[in-house]
Parts: C-alpha cells; sequence; structure tokens
C-alpha cells in the first residue's frame, strides 16, 4: 500500500499545498500581531489623552484656588472663604 500512498500524494502535491497552507498561516499570524499592536497602541492613546485631560483639570482647579485666596488676600476679605 505504500506505493500507492506515495503515488496518490505526489499526484495531490499534498507537500506543496501543505508549504503554501504553512506560508498563508504564517502571513496571517504577522497580521493578527499587527492589528494586536495597533489595538494595544490605540488604547494607550486613550489612556494617554485622558490623563492629560485629567492633568489639565488639576490645573485649572489649582489655579482656581490660587486666584480666590489672592482676592481674599489682597481684596480686603470680601472674597469667598474656606
Amino acid at each position: 500500500m505504500q506505493p500507492l500512498y506515495d503515488a496518490i500524494r505526489g499526484y495531490l502535491e499534498i507537500g506543496q499545498r501543505a508549504k503554501v497552507l504553512r506560508d498563508r498561516c504564517l502571513v496571517i499570524s504577522d497580521l493578527l500581531t499587527m492589528l494586536r499592536d495597533d489595538l494595544a497602541s490605540n488604547n494607550m492613546t486613550y489612556i494617554t489623552w485622558i490623563i492629560i485631560i485629567l492633568i489639565v483639570i488639576a490645573v485649572i482647579v489649582a489655579a482656581g484656588e490660587i486666584v480666590v485666596k489672592y482676592l481674599n488676600h489682597f481684596g480686603g476679605g470680601k472674597g469667598i472663604r474656606f
């Protein structure tokens, strides 16, 4: 049966088909790796923007507190009290 098996395998080009399939799987694997990296990069960009916005809000609040304290100190005590 071995000669028949070898003949059928040669006729159907199993070795060449397996190589093509392996090459295609490698391409798909590379594509999925790129997509995963891009998705992770997009998530990090989103998180980075959230952090930047929170820092800007914190700076605005701190600046507001400084202005209120300045107005209370130099405005004769007529401003908002904390």
